[in-house]
């Protein structure tokens, strides 16, 4: 009951907020689920203990939901804290994860509310058992044999972790030490590549190439893609202009595949494309099977930044044939294209100067005759049509009338020749600049590894390639959004620790337990990491989402289990050495379950079934991982940090009464 109701109440903020159910609120939910439940398993798992120890179904809901209410707060807090950060955060990342975090938000505040009233107020109504039916015994007959093996085995780790504490927390720490130097093997990249169901093909031929010859070779390829690819829906092809790319030389091949979960994925599928198109004389055309990167057209761009064009065709050129020999790195291109014929009006500056023009009216006037100037307004029927006058078109691409189109100079009308050179020469089909300077950039994409990896890849392929003077290589593409993205995720990944550990010392009322318990954030990458290398997971801004939201998760069980130790020493007066064993033991069960519940609902996320299904993969993998870790930290680590804890306190009050008894004896 828990997960509906609270689930059906976070859509009440999320509609006066006018947020819609898109993937990101949506995915807020799907991760929401192993949270709705965990904080009425505890409290209901809590009630049933009293409930055996011979306490009324109402007094025990009562005595159950008191004694866990802290923990159960303090839980919901630091789910809370964690995810404020990412919800105020910055840039792209804030834009794109804001409704994810407060959907999460929202969730988990219901939950709370949910856990505290509804739960214990059904509870307290539940009728003592009359004997398990047939169905409850072969359904949880399983839960009670695999617990109950869970439960000794883990009570015999407990006891040796007690029994040596300082040894248990340095090989902890040694483990944590080695699996981040295995850190180094993840990859990383903006976004996980999702099959969207279409692969994109773009081609270009020589720029003088008219546009029938342009579209048989795109006809070509469509007959390729029909006969060697498999569950095609529909082909879309644009020749001539497709967006920026523009021209009778360029064409762009979409293909549609049907939603079939057993054909290949688009990117497997652009690997059996890819040997064809690059066969084809004269074509240079790359294969994407995907549409998630950031950073433009393809994710690895090499930014070439300076002012003579042909010189930075030049060194894109040197830079094009370095990393086409990079393995995994395919489908190199230059953004820029040389070789398109134009007429060029190269001025003549001392003679500018001579006649009194400066280059700004020259370019306009030049531009006024090329292109045309505004000449006033023509109206009829009511409609009103600018008049634009220009010379005609066959002599603005005549060279010999270009040269003798006359401008107005300090003495008169004099031809253009006469102070500028005018010539056809092979021109860019574009100018691009970026930070005000001239700019090529040399595109790829990346196969078989990381974007990360790829572009470190392609750094060292190019380092100590020497540049004339003024001229610069930059990086794009999604490594621009992944320093700016990951840095603002850094911040928030900070913060949200920072925040944990002062709501935690605020409601324990201890800086030393909080320390205790923060310090599974940073142990819990015993399982994040392999989980991650396992599973193929690349450093994204899923992958950091999750290991965000973890900070709130792994904290929650030692919570639970430092908070019951100290009832048991403060209001029992056991021993703290018996109050850890014994608080471990008795939340051992709620643990476990609560542990459960948010990895099972992590498995369909981890599956990435489904279109977009490779998007929710790493906050699933980093989850799980991390969960199963921090509950086995909260579980052996933390006893005995508390145990060292209080051993050396207790040293410490000794030492004091020994001093105190020497003082009384001396005076």
């Amino acid at each position: 009951v828990a997960m509906p109701v609270a689930l059906f109440a976070t859509f009440m903020p999320l509609a006066m907020h006018g947020y819609s159910l898109n993937i990101m609120s949506s995915l807020g939910l799907a991760i929401s689920m192993g949270v709705l439940v965990n904080n009425s398993i505890l409290i209901i798992e809590n009630i049933y203990r009293y409930r055996d120890m011979g306490f009324a179904p109402a007094e025990a809901a009562e005595k159950g939901t008191i004694e866990i209410s802290l923990s159960v707060i303090a839980g919901t807090a630091t789910n809370l804290g964690v995810f404020i950060p990412v919800a105020i955060m910055k840039g792209i990342a804030g834009q794109f994860l804001v409704q994810y975090a407060m959907t999460i938000v929202y969730a988990t505040f219901f939950s709370l509310w949910v856990s505290l009233t509804l739960t214990p107020s059904m509870a307290a109504r539940i009728k003592p058992d009359q004997g398990i039916p047939r169905l409850g015994r072969i359904l949880c007959g399983w839960w009670d044999w695999v617990y109950s093996g869970f439960e000794e085995m883990f009570l015999f780790f407990l006891r040796v972790s007690l029994a040596r504490p300082v040894i248990t927390i340095l090989v902890f720490l040694g483990l944590t030490f080695g699996v981040f130097r295995l850190g180094g093997l993840v990859g990383s990249e903006m976004m996980p590549r999702t099959d969207s169901g279409v692969m994109s093909t773009n081609i270009t031929l020589p720029s003088n190439t008219p546009v029938w010859v342009t579209e048989a070779r795109a006809k070509e390829i469509e007959n390729e893609i029909r006969r060697t690819l498999p569950s095609i829906e529909y082909i879309v092809s644009t020749v001539g202009a497709s967006g920026r790319n523009q021209g009778t030389h360029k064409a762009v091949i979409e293909t549609y595949f049907k939603n079939d979960p057993d054909r290949p994925s688009t990117m497997e599928m652009a690997d059996m494309l890819r040997p064809f198109i690059n066969s084809m004389p004269g074509v240079d055309g790359s294969v994407s099977g995907f549409r998630q990167n950031m950073g433009g057209s393809k994710p690895i761009q090499l930014v070439v930044k300076g002012e003579e064009l042909e010189t930075l065709y030049r060194i894109a050129e040197r830079i094009r044939d370095r990393i086409r020999t990079v393995p995994g790195i395919v489908d190199v291109g230059i953004d820029v294209e040389m070789g398109k014929p134009e007429l060029q009006v190269l001025p003549v500056r001392w003679r500018l100067s001579q006649f009194g023009i400066d280059m700004t009216t020259l370019s306009q006037v030049i531009y006024g005759y090329l292109v045309g100037m505004d000449a006033g307004k023509f109206r009829q029927d009511g409609f009103e049509y600018d008049i634009k006058a220009r010379i005609s078109p066959d002599k603005a691409t005549d060279i010999f009338k270009v040269q003798d189109l006359p401008i107005m100079t300090g003495y008169g009308l004099m031809p253009l020749k006469e102070f500028a050179e005018v010539q056809w020469r092979d021109g860019p089909t574009e100018v691009v600049r970026k930070d005000r300077q001239k700019a090529v950039t040399v595109e790829a994409d990346a196969r078989y590894i990381s974007i990360g990896e790829a572009t470190a890849n392609a750094r060292r392929a190019i380092a100590g390639m020497e540049l004339p003077e003024g001229y610069e290589i930059d990086y794009g593409g999604d490594a621009e959004f992944m320093e700016e993205s990951f840095s603002e995720l850094g911040r928030a990944l900070i913060i949200a620790v920072g925040l944990t550990f002062i709501i935690i010392a605020a409601i324990l009322e201890s800086w030393f337990f909080a320390f205790a318990i923060i310090l599974t954030v940073p142990l819990s990458a015993l399982g994040v990491i392999p989980s991650m290398l396992m599973s193929g997971t690349a450093v994204s801004m899923f992958a950091l989402i999750g290991l965000i939201m973890l900070v709130g998760l792994v904290v929650n069980n030692a919570i639970v289990v430092i908070d019951y130790a100290e009832t048991l020493r403060t209001e029992e007066k056991l021993h703290p050495y018996k109050a850890i064993e014994q608080a471990c033991a008795v939340r051992l069960r709620m643990l476990f379950m609560a542990i459960a519940a948010a990895v099972i609902s992590m498995v369909p996320l981890a599956l990435g079934t489904g279109q977009g299904g490779a998007l929710r993969q790493p906050i699933a993998f980093v989850a799980i991982g991390g969960l199963i870790a921090g509950g086995i930290i909260a579980l052996l680590v933390v006893p005995a940090v508390y145990k060292v804890y209080w051993s050396f306190r207790n040293r410490l009050a000794a030492r004091r009464e020994r001093k105190k008894a020497a003082l009384q004896a001396e005076a």
